[in-house]
């Protein structure tokens, strides 16, 4: 043979070799490319069941936290108050109940702001102007607040009265329970006494002073049942209280009055059977005035004048 035929075979030889070297070559990346394909398809079903098993589970569970949660971990974020104002006329007493289940009991020329939605705030918040007697739901988890001017009764569940408009002064009178009195500051409330059963706390704006005594509570609660009971109480406080609770404007007309003192229990009497007793025992007289309404609309109290015999 020729030794040119012999490399033209050579060559020959040689290019059908690296002809099969390509073709295994496109073959193993062909088949690479076919497992890589059915990697990520697999990869893509597992991601679908995944999805598809771990949602509901994730909503299941998102349900069982919402109605197993306490309320005000799930609504205080979302809490918008709708505050109430409920008012007791002249001479009225009136008996609710608050959103929480707390009665309250509100003496006339009294009134009572509350939130309508306090179920689903922190704190049960409230403020009073005038006198009430409360009977508080307990709830160690949302503390029940009276605001009364620039102090704040603090409780979880107890029962009190309260009054911010007797001689100028805000008084507090402890029946069941435990209370705090708070005063309120620029830099937080202040505690001022932790009150326990039978305490009456007294607090003087203008003089930025108070007081706490051991009492009998009647004296302080009995309007709600409707007798009174003073017990050597100067006439000026007697006075007070009857105004208060009849809604009539009683006027001191001699000072002399003023200091002396006063004894008794009144059961469910009116107003002019008191003002008899007062006479006989304190040598007294009385001019009694019948209200009216004047040229503006407006009602005027009736009055009743007390001056020495």
């Amino acid at each position: 043979m020729e030794e040119h035929e012999k490399d033209s075979l050579s060559a020959a030889f040689h290019l059908l070799k690296e002809m099969k070297k390509v073709d295994r070559e496109k073959g193993y990346q062909k088949l690479m490319n076919e497992i890589s394909q059915t990697k990520r398809r697999t990869f893509t079903i597992m991601q679908k069941i995944a999805a598809a098993v771990l949602i509901p589970a994730l909503l299941v569970l998102n349900a069982y936290l919402l109605f197993t949660a306490p309320p005000d971990q799930i609504y205080i974020a979302d809490h918008k108050p709708s505050l109430m104002k409920v008012e007791a006329m002249n001479g009225a007493k009136v008996l609710f109940t608050l959103p929480d289940s707390t009665l309250v009991w509100l003496r006339g020329r009294s009134q009572l702001t509350y939130d309508a939605n306090m179920e689903y705030a922190s704190e049960r918040k409230i403020e009073i102007i005038g006198e009430a007697y409360f009977d508080v739901k307990k709830d160690t988890e949302k503390p029940f607040i009276v605001s009364l001017n620039n102090l704040d009764v603090k409780v979880t569940g107890t029962t009190f009265n309260c009054n911010t408009d007797f001689m100028n002064q805000i008084q507090v009178t402890l029946v069941e329970g435990q209370v705090e009195m708070m005063q309120k500051s620029g830099r937080g409330n202040v505690l001022l006494s932790t009150l326990a059963p039978g305490d009456h706390f007294q607090y003087d704006a203008g003089q930025n002073a108070y007081s706490v005594k051991q009492v009998d509570i009647r004296k302080y609660i009995g309007w709600k049942d409707n007798y009174l009971l003073f017990d050597n109480d100067p006439m000026r406080e007697v006075v007070e209280r009857l105004s208060d609770w009849y809604g009539v404007d009683i006027v001191i007309a001699d000072r002399a009055i003023e200091n002396m003192r006063f004894t008794a229990m009144f059961d469910d009497l009116k107003l002019m059977q008191i003002i008899d007793i007062l006479e006989l025992s304190s040598n007294l007289k009385s001019i009694y005035i019948r209200g009216k309404i004047d040229e503006n609309g407006k009602a005027i109290e009736d009055k009743l004048i007390l001056r020495v015999k």
